[in-house]
């Protein structure tokens, strides 16, 4: 009798399942494959076209910076040398154990003073954080270059990056790199977030374009503080300055008891 070429290929397929069957009884469980860590460096964040035009400053004490020192803007695309060395001045009289840049891109700042600037620890992404510098560059991050090449001159020589996202809107309508500077290694390994309230945030600024800057605000000089586009409406979250009278921490989570530590 002959066999078709489809009769043959049956019979070996047969033959290959009971084999198989034979090895993997049918409840066996087939071993997971390997999942590739998704953390990638920030990349969501450094290839993202969106400005940073959000800029929120931390430090241990809240203070930051003496009083008598004026306003400094660092939101030119390219500092002099001058404005720099006054830079480097002006941080240098911290002596902060170590401050953190807060870095926003938003595409809409009047939205997010009119409804808020909130964040919690299910904002951010842990996966993609990392110590030491990124590995990505932008041209319009040369404000977060310039900025933390001049504390780290000062001494908060050690960093840790943090990555946030607004998780309420798809696609986001926010997304934030938090940088961590200390002086060393066992002051940022002892950094909570979570302990973070917004009496530490020192100063902030918000800004249109390199030329164009919409909110200001210093803690040591609060009289000199500005919102272009709403005076002195009172914003809500981690907006530092216009608040309601009374208004708590920004998020219970965040408050730390009266002269509470931010380390762990």
């Amino acid at each position: 009798m002959v066999v078709s070429r489809s009769t043959k290929t049956s019979r070996c397929d047969a033959q290959s399942a009971s084999s198989v069957s034979d090895d993997f009884p049918a409840n066996a469980q087939k071993s997971p494959k390997i999942k590739i860590p998704p953390g990638v460096g920030g990349s969501f964040y450094f290839t993202n076209p969106m400005q940073t035009n959000l800029i929120l400053r931390f430090s241990d004490d809240g203070m930051g910076i003496p009083a008598a020192e004026p306003w400094i803007s660092q939101s030119s695309a390219i500092l002099s040398e001058i404005t720099s060395i006054k830079v480097r001045s002006w941080w240098s009289k911290t002596q902060q154990p170590w401050v953190g840049l807060l870095q926003v891109k938003c595409d809409n700042i009047p939205q997010l003073m009119r409804e808020g600037f909130f964040w919690s620890l299910d904002n951010v992404l842990w996966e993609q954080g990392f110590l030491g510098s990124p590995l990505y560059s932008s041209s319009w991050d040369q404000f977060d270059s310039d900025e933390g090449r001049n504390l780290r001159e000062i001494g908060l020589s050690q960093r840790r990056s943090y990555f946030l996202r607004d998780i309420q809107h798809e696609p986001p309508r926010w997304i934030a790199h938090f940088q961590m500077y200390a002086r060393s290694d066992e002051i940022l390994a002892r950094i909570r977030l979570e302990n973070l309230r917004i009496e530490n945030v020192f100063s902030a600024e918000a800004k249109a374009s390199a030329r164009q800057r919409l909110y200001k605000y210093l803690r040591c000089k609060p009289e000199a503080s500005m919102n272009a586009l709403y005076d002195n409406m009172a914003m809500e979250g981690w907006w530092p300055w216009p608040k309601r009278a009374k208004e708590e921490s920004t998020n219970h989570r965040f408050a730390t008891a009266e002269g509470g530590s931010h380390l762990n």
